[in-house]
């Protein structure tokens, strides 16, 4: 997305919808951790190109940045990764089942829709997932969405730096730095993560490429 030079488009946070947000991770915060914990729930692979197809449509550099490296960490190819980052309809990541693919699909979906797909692709994701599939699908799509709108957020607060005419707007830069602090406060430790699994990512592959 390029942006205009003295305007901001991705999709934000206000300090009300922050406050709504936190309400509904924490309540959705033992799925989450289950989904993570558990070896028998979303298989890494599945997880990480729901994360990216989200990431996608929202345009979060920041949660880009961070989850095509674990994503890679997860085991999806470079190939796989630029399929899901690509603008636009992708290939198939080989990585991933017909029936994944269908719910990173729907990910996406619910992303441009705000939450209202097609009840079409409903009843098909209903047909090719199990009922705690589609609850820890949600969950997923709920936190990744929440994420990527808080890093965009940041990303405001950064933008009416480089545009001064911008900070003129008083309730829009409170609310941008507001929520940008507090994201950025707490947000750290997931960019230094992602960085570091961008690195040995990029080290495992370009071992395997020597090797091969």
């Amino acid at each position: 997305m390029i942006l205009q030079p003295s305007s901001f488009r991705l999709r934000c946070l206000s300090l009300v919808g922050l406050g709504i947000a936190l309400v509904g991770l924490t309540w959705r915060l033992p799925r989450i951790l289950a989904v993570y914990l558990s070896s028998n729930r979303l298989r890494p692979k599945w997880r990480e190109a729901l994360w990216l197809a989200v990431t996608e449509v929202n345009g979060c550099r920041f949660c880009s940045y961070i989850h095509e490296g674990m994503a890679g960490a997860a085991g999806l190819s470079p190939e796989d990764i630029q399929a899901l980052v690509a603008t636009g309809e992708g290939a198939r990541p080989a990585g991933l089942s017909e029936r994944e693919s269908v719910a990173v699909a729907y990910a996406k979906v619910w992303a441009e829709t705000a939450g209202e797909p097609p009840s079409g692709l409903v009843d098909q994701v209903g047909r090719d997932l199990t009922q705690r599939e589609v609850a820890d699908l949600h969950a997923l799509i709920y936190t990744i969405n929440f994420a990527n709108r808080a890093g965009n957020t940041v990303d405001s607060a950064l933008h009416r730096l480089r545009h001064p005419r911008r900070l003129l707007a008083l309730w829009g830069t409170l609310n941008d730095f507001a929520v940008g602090g507090l994201v950025a406060l707490f947000g750290w430790p997931a960019l230094l993560t992602g960085a570091i699994l961008r690195w040995r990512t990029r080290k495992r592959d370009k071992h395997n490429g020597e090797r091969y």
